[in-house]
């Protein structure tokens, strides 16, 4: 191959090394644009998850406060109208679950206990998920926390978007190489 290359006149030899070189300028590029886009999604959907439970736990401390399970199930099905909530669960001071919400076709459901190691990222079945918690303060002057929602978000439609982007930020890149 390199003795091929030694062969080359001038003009081809620069020709080929700009082509190496945009070429590599392309994938850097794509790499960059694809961990800008999905450390923006992570964030987005981390400010989305901390306004739907603040919205909840608003609604949520006093069906806590007089353990009204009935009350805090109609809170939690107002999730339905969003499309990404997998599943929300509220648990009282103790960690027990308190009540919970679960979208029809979700895989995963709200364990019985709080506890706190098992938020983060995973990828289950498939899905690439985030569960965010939250505290909820009472009511009181010294609003003590008196429970904590988690919300089960998924985020495969999401990644599919993002992937199909960067494929179209690499074809792109090879048109132009072209």
């Amino acid at each position: 191959m390199l003795t091929r290359f030694r062969k080359l006149n001038i003009g081809k030899k620069l020709q080929a090394i700009n082509f190496l070189i945009v070429g590599l300028i392309t994938l850097l590029t794509a790499v960059n644009l694809s961990y800008f886009m999905s450390s923006s999604l992570l964030d987005d959907y981390q400010k989305k998850a901390r306004t739907l439970s603040g919205m909840l736990a608003e609604s949520l401390d006093s069906a806590l406060m007089f353990d009204d399970v009935k009350a805090a199930q109609e809170v939690l099905g107002s999730l339905r109208s969003v499309p990404d909530v997998g599943y929300a669960a509220i648990y009282d001071k103790s960690g027990r679950l308190f009540a919970s919400y679960a979208r029809a076709n979700e895989p995963i459901s709200p364990p019985a206990t709080f506890d706190p190691s098992q938020q983060g990222l995973t990828a289950l079945s498939g899905h690439l998920s985030k569960t965010y918690l939250l505290p909820i303060l009472g009511v009181a002057p010294k609003r003590a926390q008196i429970g904590t929602i988690t919300m089960h978000m998924d985020l495969s439609e999401a990644y599919s978007e993002i992937f199909k982007q960067i494929g179209i930020i690499l074809l792109i890149g090879l048109f132009i190489l072209a």
